[in-house]
């Protein structure tokens, strides 16, 4: 499990379940503006060391705004590798660029401008609007093993 903050979503929580070589992640977070993502995506992580590893997700899923009412925003995706330093048995840091693209329906949304806090592609195509930018992620990663070496994932 980890929990992980990045610069749209601040509150964040993520499940790891399968082996180091693949696993499946289901996510849930809270954003500004009571935004909130729904999420599933695979990974695959590569020992660089005794503490340290590289990890690389892919993960998509919807986003929601719950003001006034609960609706949907649009769809979000993102490619994230990053490096984890095990620091303790059971508990691990992890820290890395992501690469974000988020499409949402203009005529469907509380929020025109969408969610993307900068970006370096912003393009409306009728009511489709798709931005990508890319951003950081911050992970606290922890696990339930009681092997020497546990198996953390980001």
């Amino acid at each position: 499990m980890a929990l992980y903050g990045d610069e749209v979503f601040y509150g964040n929580i993520a499940f790891r379940t399968g082996t180091r070589r693949f696993y499946n992640i289901f996510q849930v977070g809270l954003g500004s503006a009571w935004m909130v993502n729904y999420m599933y995506g695979i990974g695959t992580s590569f020992a660089l060391g005794e503490k340290l590893a590289l990890s690389v997700d892919i993960i998509s899923g919807l986003v929601f705004s719950t003001t006034p009412s609960l609706a949907l925003h649009g769809t979000l995706t993102k490619l994230l590798t990053a490096v984890e330093y095990r620091f303790r048995n059971h508990f691990a840091l992890f820290a890395g660029p992501t690469y974000k693209l988020y499409a949402f329906d203009l005529s469907r949304t509380v929020k025109p401008n969408g969610i993307a806090p900068y970006t370096f592609f912003n393009q409306v195509n009728g009511r489709q609007r798709i931005q990508m930018w890319i951003g950081e992620q911050l992970d606290f990663g922890f696990s339930k093993r009681l092997s020497p070496k546990p198996k953390f994932f980001s």
